[in-house]
């Protein structure tokens, strides 16, 4: 009769060898290549957005004053509140907002905004941040 032990042996062995093929090691090549392309994607698209922020001001624009300018902090916002429409239009993810941003470069429908002046002004259309004080 064989042990638990002698199997995980025998199972071992088979996995060491499967590894050693050419099969085994053509499979572990592609996953590495598929990482890098992640990568490489990603530092793209993070590229692309900190283009974008910088193309809008790259600073909050909201009246409170707040000017928040980290820029991965930064939300594009639309000005009317048509936000949802407008990504359907154009087909649109977050990165290709930032895309689109860099193609109309001149535009007046969005803008930059952190993240507690974007939720007050989705809310209340005014900002409840910190106001400048004289």
């Amino acid at each position: 009769m064989v042990t638990i032990e002698q199997r995980r042996a025998q199972k071992a062995a088979v996995m060491r060898h499967w590894r050693q093929t050419s099969k085994g090691r053509a499979c572990t090549n592609r996953y590495v290549k598929s990482d890098k392309r992640k990568v490489a994607q990603l530092r793209y698209q993070q590229a692309a957005r900190v283009e974008a922020v910088e193309i809008l001001g790259g600073v909050c624009q909201c009246s409170c004053g707040c000017q928040d300018s980290r820029p991965f902090i930064l939300e594009i916002a639309h000005k009317n509140g048509d936000g949802k429409q407008h990504r359907e239009e154009i087909g649109a993810s977050a990165y290709g907002m930032s895309l689109w941003v860099k193609r109309n470069s001149l535009t007046k429908r969005v803008w930059l905004l952190c993240p507690s002046c974007h939720v007050s002004w989705d809310k209340s259309h005014q900002c409840v941040g910190i106001k400048n004080s004289p």
